[in-house]
């Protein structure tokens, strides 16, 4: 059996099986997801997260980035979307 793969009990052959490394919630306004990894802010729109944080989703930009509340302190500022769950890169091929 090749990895990626599963054979049915009928013995039909092989079929694909793709596996998504996210939460499957989406990533828009309104949902939380947890931070993957910590972030320290450069700038003074930048939101500061801790590995663990709940995050609410407030606005998600078409350059990486997403504005949203930490849950952990009520802060809001902008962050890197790829640093919480869920995030899911269409680049990535796995």
């Amino acid at each position: 059996m090749m990895n990626g793969e599963i054979t049915d009990a009928a013995s039909q052959g092989p079929h694909k099986v793709i596996i998504n490394k996210s939460n499957n919630t989406p990533i828009e306004p309104g949902t939380i997801h947890k931070t993957q990894f910590p972030f320290n802010p450069n700038m003074d729109d930048e939101l500061k997260l801790n590995a663990g944080d709940a995050v609410e989703i407030i606005e998600v930009y078409d350059d990486g980035w997403s504005y949203g509340r930490n849950m952990t302190n009520n802060e809001v500022g902008v962050f890197p979307i790829s640093y919480i769950t869920g995030y899911n890169d269409p680049s990535n091929n796995f």
